[in-house]
C-alpha cells in the first residue's frame, strides 16, 4: 500500500511519500528527534529523503542513492544507483546492474559482483537471481552474503513458515532450508505458506494444502490469493464476471463468494465491492466478514491512521472506522491517506494541506507536494520561465522559506 500525500497533474503517479516496507510490512518513521533548521537544511540538500527504517533513510542526491541516520549523519554517499530500505540490519544496493548488501555502518556484505537480484530478507534467507528475470536461475544466500542454496531454480520465493516455494521446469513446489524438496514442483502456481497452510494452482484450480500436501480447500476455484490474518481470497469465474470469496485456513467460508473486489486487510478492515441495482458500490468488512460500513461509495482506501478516504459522486472526504465521517465528502481531491494527521486537498488544480479534523494548513496554491522523511512539507510552484520554486513549511503549517 502506497499513499501520497498530494500529487496534482501530470505527475500524479509519481507523487508517493510514504510506502509500506515489502520486508517487514511496517511503516517507516520521520525523523522528528532533529531541530527543525537542521531537518530543513537537509531537505534542501538532497533531492529525496525517505523514510527511517532500522533507524536509517534512504537519500537521493544527483540521480545517486545513499542513507543517512536520525542525526542527518552520512552513514553512506550517494554512490549506488539505487538502494532498497534496511531490513534486519542490511540493505540491497545496486552499481551498475549488479545487487550487493550493506550494513547499518555502511560496510560491505556483499559487492556488487555477482547477483542480478536480490530479494528481502525472510528468516534468515534471500532469494538471489543470476541472469535476466526470465531465463535466470535462483537460490538464497544468508544474512553473511553466502551462498547456502546454489542458483539452481527457475524461479523461487521468501521463506515462509519455514518453507520456500520454487520452480522447475514451469511446475511449482516447496523446499526446506536444507533444500529438502518437502513438496514435489507438480503445482502450476503456488502462494507462500503461513500457519501451515498455501493456497497452489492444480490442472487451472486453485485450492488449499497442508505441508503434507492434502487438501484443506478443494480445487475448485479461479483464483486464490493470500489476504493476511489468516484468510484467503478466491475468486469463481473469470476476470471480467467473476466473484470473490473469503475462507479461513481451516477451510471454513468467512465471506461468501458475491463480491466483486475483495481488498487486503487495514487495521482490522478490508474494502468490498459488489453491484448494487447495477451499480459497483464498495464498503468495509471486518475479519469476521460482517460488514461494518455500508456499500454506499464509489470507491475508497484502505484504513490509516484510523481513517480512509472515500469517494461519492466525484467527490473525496474521509471516514472514520465507524463510518461517521470526519472530512466532508465535497473536494476535488484529497490524498489517498493520513501521513502525521496530514492529507493533500486539491481545489481548482492546485495542492495543499489539511489536516485530519479538516483545517487547512497550507493553501492550495501549489502545483505539487509531498512530506520528506525529515517532517518538511516541500511544495512545488511552476513559474512563468518554466522554472520551479520551493517552498517549505513543517508540520504545523508554519511558512520555512523557499529555494
Amino acid at each position: 500500500m502506497v499513499l501520497a500525500i498530494c500529487s496534482c497533474g501530470e505527475n500524479a503517479a509519481e507523487s508517493k511519500t510514504v510506502a509500506k516496507n515489502e520486508a517487514t510490512s511496517k511503516y517507516g518513521e520521520i525523523m522528528s528527534g532533529l531541530p527543525v533548521e537542521k531537518r530543513l537544511e537537509l531537505t534542501k540538500k538532497y533531492d529525496r529523503i525517505d523514510l527511517l527504517y532500522e533507524g536509517l533513510a534512504r537519500v537521493e542526491l544527483r540521480g545517486k542513492y545513499g542513507f543517512i541516520d536520525e542525526t542527518g549523519k552520512e552513514i553512506l554517499p550517494c554512490v549506488y544507483d539505487f538502494v532498497w530500505d534496511f531490513s534486519n540490519g542490511l540493505a540491497c544496493v545496486e552499481l551498475n546492474g549488479k545487487c550487493g548488501l550493506i550494513n547499518e555502518t555502511g560496510g560491505v556484505v556483499l559487492p556488487c559482483k555477482y547477483y542480478d537480484e536480490i530479494g528481502p530478507f525472510s528468516e534468515g534467507l534471500a532469494f538471489v537471481r543470476i541472469g535476466d528475470w526470465q531465463n535466470g536461475r535462483r537460490g538464497f544466500i544468508n544474512m553473511s552474503g553466502k551462498e547456502v542454496i546454489p542458483c539452481g531454480y527457475d524461479f523461487a520465493g521468501n521463506f515462509s513458515d519455514g518453507l520456500a516455494r520454487v520452480q522447475l521446469d514451469e511446475k511449482w513446489g516447496f523446499i526446506d532450508k536444507k533444500e529438502k524438496m518437502v513438496l514435489p514442483c507438480v503445482y502450476d502456481e503456488a502462494g507462500d505458506f503461513s500457519d501451515g497452510v498455501a493456497c497452489v494452482e492444480l490442472n487451472g484450480k486453485w485450492g488449499l494444502i497442508n505441508k503434507q500436501g492434502k487438501n484443506i480447500l478443494p480445487f475448485q476455484y479461479d483464483d486464490m490469493k493470500y489476504m493476511g490474518d489468516g484468510l484467503y481470497g478466491v475468486r469463481v469465474g473469470d476476470w471480467e464476471s467473476g466473484k470473490l470469496g473469503l475462507f479461513d485456513k481451516s477451510g471454513k467460508e468467512v465471506l461468501p463468494c458475491e463480491y466483486v473486489e475483495i481488498g487486503q486487510f487495514y487495521e482490522g478492515l478490508a474494502l468490498v465491492r459488489r453491484y448494487i441495482s447495477g451499480i459497483r458500490r464498495c464498503g468495509f468488512i471486518d475479519k469476521a466478514g460482517k460488514v461494518v460500513i455500508p456499500m454506499v461509495y464509489d470507491d475508497a482506501e484502505g484504513f490509516l491512521e484510523g481513517v480512509s478516504r472515500v469517494e461519492l459522486n466525484g467527490k473525496y472526504g474521509f471516514i472514520d472506522k465507524t463510518g461517521k465521517t470526519v472530512i466532508p465528502i465535497e473536494y476535488e481531491w484529497l490524498g489517498e491517506g493520513m501521513l502525521q494527521g496530514l492529507t493533500g486537498v486539491a481545489q481548482n488544480g492546485k495542492c495543499g494541506v489539511m489536516t485530519k479534523d479538516g483545517k487547512v494548513i497550507v493553501k492550495a496554491v501549489y502545483d505539487n507536494l509531498d512530506i520528506k522523511g525529515t517532517g518538511i512539507l516541500r511544495c512545488e510552484l511552476k513559474n512563468n520561465d518554466g522554472s520551479t520554486t520551493y517552498h517549505y513549511y513543517d508540520l504545523d503549517g508554519k511558512y520555512l522559506g523557499h529555494k
